[in-house]
């Protein structure tokens, strides 16, 4: 398993978060939607486009160090998350990383796509569009907010026939943070010869992971959430040996000119021009991640992190926690004001410099909780909660 490295034990928390500008003035729990940038990956970002441009941004010059750049984030992914820097094809988000998989799946009219009922909604209208276009039969897993994984296991297992195809989860669920059990869908999907798409977007960067060893089919996650990194970076993790089996949709110069030796990676499904100086900047923001902790220490702080703020949220009269701890052992933390309007509520605390999202269905607030999080963030949250619920 992926293991970092292990942390200075003189570099406090409080000396790590001044490497973050965005943190000095504001309480901040979206990291779920977007994380900071620090200081390092914003210069990295403009050292690279300056190299760019002095150099000449199109040069044979330029194509190499594209070709290394490309390289060296594949091989930073695989020292976070595991597995061989091959199996990684660099995307522009998660999102992306589905669709490769959504349409590069050689279905047949009648063949059965399964998700559940609570995935984005850029990864639910992949599903549908897919759906509608390959004219398949697409099914939606309930995931009601606290049932026992074993409830999940078998409802997956019933929906799946024999024209099944795929089955396409989020690990951690975007509205409720609750977290799946993925190795055991994983197994299950592998025993009935179904393919298993995972959207890791709220599990990258805080759930320590072993892509390779947990053995998944598909995992596509973006580098701009709580790895902390540039919007416009992710990548999908393909097992080795679906490689070959799932065929490009878009194709690009990127795919189309790679080596003979290169022909059977994950690359091919790359297509053409990125922003590719990006790719310095999230590689800063992942090795500075692992220059505080190890992949479990930053997840144990993390955690730390969440019991301190799920216990203040149960102590307040009219807080609602909308899922038990046991279920959501992620960065994520949902809840609703009880008789408050949550829209009203957001711009009542974004005027107090405290940031966090509202969540549609269930409607609920959603608090992204970083092991960067601090005690002093969590306390000025649940103030100017108290202030809106006595309003």
């Amino acid at each position: 398993m992926p293991v970092g490295k292990i942390r200075s034990e003189s570099q406090t928390l409080a000396e790590h978060r001044l490497n973050y500008p965005a943190l000095a003035n504001k309480a901040y729990f979206n990291y779920g939607g977007q994380g900071t940038l620090s200081r390092g990956s914003l210069e990295e970002i403009q050292t690279a486009y300056q190299l760019v441009q002095a150099e000449g941004p199109f040069s044979m010059r330029m194509l190499n160090w594209i070709t290394q750049e490309l390289q060296r984030t594949r091989e930073c992914f695989a020292s976070e998350l595991g597995g061989d820097p091959t199996s990684y094809a660099i995307t522009h988000n998660a999102t992306e990383g589905c669709n490769i998989v959504f349409w590069g799946i050689d279905w047949k009219p009648g063949d059965h796509l399964i998700i559940t009922d609570s995935e984005h909604p850029g990864v639910h209208a992949a599903a549908e569009q897919v759906a509608k276009r390959q004219q398949l039969k697409l099914s939606m897993v309930p995931t009601a907010q606290n049932q026992a994984d074993e409830s999940i296991l078998e409802r997956i297992s019933s929906t799946i026939d024999e024209r099944t195809k795929l089955v396409a989860i989020s690990h951690v669920l975007w509205n409720t943070g609750r977290t799946l059990p993925v190795a055991e869908i994983q197994s299950l999907c592998r025993k009935a010869n179904v393919r298993l798409l995972i959207d890791g977007a709220q599990s990258a960067g805080v759930i320590p992971l072993d892509l390779a060893e947990l053995d998944v089919d598909y995992f596509a996650f973006p580098g701009h959430k709580w790895m902390c990194g540039p919007e416009g970076i992710g990548a999908l993790y393909i097992r080795p040996s679906l490689i070959d089996e799932l065929q490009p949709t878009f194709v690009g110069w990127r795919g189309s000119m790679l080596g003979e030796e290169d022909k059977h990676t994950a690359a091919k499904f790359e297509v053409a021009t990125s922003p590719f100086p990006l790719l310095c900047g999230l590689r800063s923001a992942i090795d500075l991640h692992q220059r505080w902790g190890t992949a479990a220490e930053r997840y144990d702080q993390l955690l730390e992190n969440v019991r301190t703020l799920r216990e203040a949220l149960s102590s307040i009269e009219g807080v609602s926690l909308v899922i038990d701890h046991q279920r959501a052992p992620s960065g994520l933390v949902s809840f609703s004001l009880i008789g408050k309007s949550h829209s009203q509520a957001l711009k009542t605390l974004e005027r107090e410099r405290v940031l966090l999202r509202s969540i549609p269905t269930p409607d609920c607030l959603r608090a992204s909780i970083h092991y960067l999080t601090d005690k002093t963030e969590i306390d000025r949250l649940v103030s100017c909660l108290k202030a809106v619920l006595a309003e």
